[in-house]
């Protein structure tokens, strides 16, 4: 790109392409990772092209330098689907052949997908319709990964792949990067939203950078920037307005918002979208009474993010979600001690402190599983003093939970919630709650394979058991006391140990 922001072909002479004033800003961007994002018919793909070509370019000279081919500048770049990717293909096909006239067209290759430039380098063009598809890539060695709608792209794919982002050679590697679009929402738009922190900076334009102490103790600088693009940024696919009219009398409101107005923070399609209230339901975390009662709940985990909420309830019932344990659960004897933890940095009352056995919760039916053994995930969590009962989970119980959610997120006649959420402690649920979405062909439940299904299911056993409509206000010890010895019945007729099996200590 020359001073005049212009594109030139490879004979430094040719006007190519003359990028608009937001694409010209992310492409001169020296940053190693860049989010280039924001509303529909922004030109984001039309960037994704265009970001490669001083690599390219380096490319060339080199070639015309040495007279060795440059098969080790590979480029790739990566959609959900493989029908996507044909959008991205069309759009190289009106730059890619002049860049390199050259080559011309003769340089793209139908089959594999990629197109290989006189210099020898090459932009492949990949899918990662599978769950594991990006593991094929372990060992690969590319100056540049692009993500075209990273949004639909898991972070554990995201950044598997970004490993896969270096060279050998000190020339490429001063230009090594990894480029990005996205549109908001998407499956995975959570990660997208954190990691490029748009929270922090929605406009975007900041460069934030994130320090690495090595092994042999040197510290280095990761760097990241979000870029926000407009639809008015594009003044070839919307001269008259016509496009823009279209889709606000197509799209709802907050369509209307995620895909004109660029807005992060709208999830199209949440599940609990309609029933939150921001301000209202998530609040600063404040010193509770002490005498308030207390439970802790968990959906289990182990390699897959364990969740536990603590939760309090004052005298009129309303639920408070005080803090939550969000992690790999790996044992239940290491998340135990995670647990434990807690508790010994409880800053929840300034009238007492809980011990572990103070109060009881409870757990999901999973780890109690067996799976061959003795010993148990909640068994190992128990040992460190916690007393724990199996979650109500059955498949009948689930719609009943997922009403009682609902319930506490209505606000009362007097516009009171009847659940409140601490923001700075709970932000894993926080985030489930505003970005999970309904289940695939079923919109009157919430996808039970989403990352953020763990928080909610947490949520859910809470909500369950201190229930609207019916408040349980016996003591809880005597609850405690009830559920052993109804577990106890159940022993026989389920095969457990002569504990019930909960324990882990049956023989």
């Amino acid at each position: 790109m020359n001073a005049a922001g212009e594109v030139l072909a490879l004979d430094g002479r040719t006007v190519i392409c003359k990028p608009r004033p937001p694409q010209r800003v992310a492409l001169r961007a020296m940053v190693f990772e860049l989010l280039y994002g924001g509303s529909k018919g922004s030109m984001k793909t039309h960037y994704l092209v265009l970001c490669v070509l001083e690599i390219l370019t380096l490319a060339q000279k080199k070639w015309e330098q040495t007279g060795i081919k440059q098969k080790k500048c590979r480029i790739i770049v990566f959609r959900k689907n493989l029908e996507d990717i044909k959008d991205f293909i069309a759009k190289t096909f009106e730059i890619y052949p002049h860049f390199d006239p050259q080559m011309g067209t003769d340089g793209f290759h139908s089959k594999d997908k990629y197109w290989e430039f006189t210099s020898g380098a090459t932009v492949e063009m990949r899918h990662l319709d599978g769950p594991t598809d990006h593991e094929g890539y372990q060992g690969n060695e590319f100056v540049a990964v692009l993500f075209d709608e990273v949004q639909y792209i898991s972070y554990d794919a995201y950044s598997f792949l970004v490993a896969q982002v270096r060279s050998s050679d000190p020339d490429y590697r001063a230009l090594c990067m990894v480029r990005c679009t996205a549109n908001p929402g998407g499956p995975h738009g959570d990660w997208v939203k954190r990691h490029f922190h748009i929270d922090e900076c929605p406009e975007g334009g900041r460069v934030f950078e994130e320090k690495v102490r090595l092994r042999d103790g040197r510290e280095v600088s990761i760097t990241r920037a979000f870029l926000r693009g407009y639809l008015k940024d594009n003044p070839y696919l919307d001269p008259d307005g016509s496009y823009e009219a279209q889709l606000r009398a197509t799209m709802s409101p907050e369509q209307v918002r995620m895909y004109l107005d660029g807005d992060f923070d709208v999830v199209s399609g949440a599940f609990f979208a309609h029933l939150l209230r921001v301000a209202v339901h998530f609040v600063k975390s404040f010193a509770i009474p002490g005498d308030w009662d207390m439970i802790h709940t968990t959906d289990w985990g182990s390699s897959a993010p364990a969740c536990t909420l603590w939760k309090a309830r004052d005298r009129d019932n309303r639920m408070y979600v005080i803090d939550e344990l969000h992690r790999p659960g790996i044992t239940g004897r290491t998340y135990g001690e995670a647990m434990k933890e807690k508790y010994k940095l409880q800053k929840w009352s300034n009238q007492r402190r809980w011990a572990v056995d103070d109060f009881w919760g409870v757990i999901d039916t999973q780890a109690m599983d067996r799976y061959g053994s003795e010993a148990t995930a909640a068994a190992g969590i128990m040992e460190h003093g916690f007393r724990i009962f199996p979650a109500d989970k059955l498949p009948g119980e689930r719609p009943v939970g997922i009403n009682q959610m609902k319930e506490r997120l209505l606000l009362d006649r007097h516009g009171q919630p009847q659940v409140i959420i601490f923001e700075d402690r709970c932000p894993n649920l926080v985030r489930a709650l505003k970005g999970i979405q309904s289940k695939p062909n079923d919109p009157d439940d919430y996808d039970p394979g989403s990352p953020l299904a763990h928080a909610i299911d947490a949520f859910r056993f809470g909500c369950m058991k201190w229930s609207l409509g019916r408040p349980d206000d016996r003591n809880p010890v005597d609850v405690d006391v009830e559920k052993w010895e109804r577990m106890t019945q159940a022993k026989k007729s389920q095969g457990w140990g002569d504990d019930g099996g909960i324990s882990g200590y049956g023989s």
